[in-house]
């Protein structure tokens, strides 16, 4: 087949209203794979960071923590602008901010530029999402999201696979900075596919499901938008509940590692491969609660989760140190499972949320979960500098269990919301199903 016929295939595909709707997706995907990535993988540089820079538990958590940060303050101007820019130019910019600071992570001479990597990093990781969210929404017929969305959570989530044993692999091959010099060649390479293949023009027609009705309603402020979506009875306990979320990335994105290496005296390598499971499981419990959370009984099942997510940490907290090391794989490998069921968190969203607006709206929520977790991330250093003792490098077996006691107590809170949650549904949604609220 010759230049000229090729050529012509791809001008064919480029002027087709719908034939790069699947392009737009899956690099989405695959973007919002790294943003997982990045968002956990400090567990697993945690180690090197503190080796190479000499630095504490608390700057270690702030340095963590630096992405959350940015991440939530941003979820308002991504949700706002995706509307505006569309998700061609919110996806490539977004990635190669994503290399830039990846970049000056792994060339940096001194913790602040660590600092100003990571904040580069979580700056561009804030505008894949919600972008993503919008292409499924925008570009893709009614009876496909939620499959859509579960296949985006499955992809998004490999990125925290990734992130632990594969990146310790990579790193034992290449140097904690050659591994993440080689991750930023490939995110430039994503954002110039993106920028290549994805177009702005698939929106897909479908009757009073469109939501990019002609018919439009009036314009809102932000403010105004903000302010209906929490009068909204239910979410407010949605919000409590990202508790959830943040108390598992401040264990599986930050301490895991150094707790196996510190309590249990395995390698790094070893560590890493056992904080694994944790993103392993989560995928799989993700694979099987997704049918059963399109169904009624979703909502139980999301509040069973976050019980046996709460027992999980209780049982850490009372036998810290005191753990069978052929028992750790399982109990990593449940932790994750148990979260498999959080996303249905996602499903609650499109249903209440209003579909006009659901762009700004998504976005200002994601604010709420983001910097819960940024906060827990400083905290729980701040702990470990309390309670670690007088080595920087380890810490003693007393701090986890403050750590451990610090996310039961607030995962008790969660669960409580999350009974809240389930109660609200019960009364006003009782046959709740996946779907855009008209």
């Amino acid at each position: 087949m010759n230049l000229g016929i090729l050529t012509a295939k791809y001008n064919h595909l480029k002027n087709s209203k719908y034939s790069f709707r699947w392009f737009a997706y899956i690099l989405g995907a695959i973007a919002f794979m790294f943003t997982i990535f990045h968002r956990v993988n400090a567990a697993v540089l945690a180690p090197y960071i503190i080796e190479t820079f000499q630095v504490s538990g608390s700057t270690l958590g702030f340095m963590s923590g630096i992405y959350f940060y940015v991440y939530s303050f941003s979820q308002p101007i991504v949700g706002v602008l995706v509307d505006k820019l569309k998700p061609r130019r919110m996806l490539t910019l977004s990635i190669l901010t994503i290399s830039l600071g990846t970049f000056l992570f792994a060339y940096a001479p001194s913790i602040i530029f660590i600092y100003l990597g990571r904040f580069l990093i979580g700056a561009g990781c804030a505008g894949i999402f919600i972008p993503t969210n919008w292409i499924i929404n925008k570009y893709f017929a009614f009876e496909k999201r939620g499959f859509l969305l579960l296949i985006l959570q499955f992809i998004g989530n490999l990125g925290s696979v990734l992130a632990a044993a594969p990146l310790a692999n990579l790193i034992s091959f290449l140097g904690w900075k050659g591994a993440l010099i080689f991750i930023g060649f490939i995110s430039i390479a994503i954002g110039i596919l993106i920028w290549l293949t994805v177009r702005d023009n698939n929106s897909y027609s479908e009757g009073s499901n469109h939501l990019s009705d002609s018919k439009e309603e009036e314009k809102k402020g932000w403010f105004s938008i903000v302010r209906e979506v929490l009068q909204i009875p239910v979410i407010k306990y949605c919000l409590i509940s990202t508790i959830v979320y943040a108390a598992m990335l401040s264990f599986q994105g930050l301490w895991v590692v150094p707790y196996l290496i510190d309590v249990y005296q395995v390698s790094k390598s070893s560590a890493s491969s056992l904080a694994t499971l944790i993103p392993t499981g989560f995928v799989i419990g993700l694979l099987f609660f997704s049918k059963l959370s399109d169904t009624i009984y979703g909502k139980y099942i999301y509040f069973c989760s976050t019980v046996i997510i709460t027992s999980i940490y209780l049982f850490l907290t009372i036998y810290t140190g005191n753990i069978q090391p052929t028992f750790l794989p399982s109990l990593l490998f449940a932790i994750g499972i148990a979260h498999g069921a959080t996303p249905y968190l996602l499903k609650i969203y499109a249903l209440v949320l209003p579909k006009k607006n659901y762009g700004t709206a998504l976005g200002a929520l994601n604010v709420t979960p983001f910097i819960v977790t940024a906060l827990y991330q400083s905290f729980s250093g701040l702990l470990f500098d309390l309670f670690g003792g007088p080595d920087i490098l380890h810490r003693n077996v007393q701090s986890y269990r403050f750590y451990f006691l610090f996310l039961t107590i607030s995962l008790l809170v969660a669960s409580w919301a999350v009974f809240k949650i389930l109660t609200i549904l019960r009364r006003h949604y009782r046959n709740i199903i996946y779907h855009i609220r008209t």
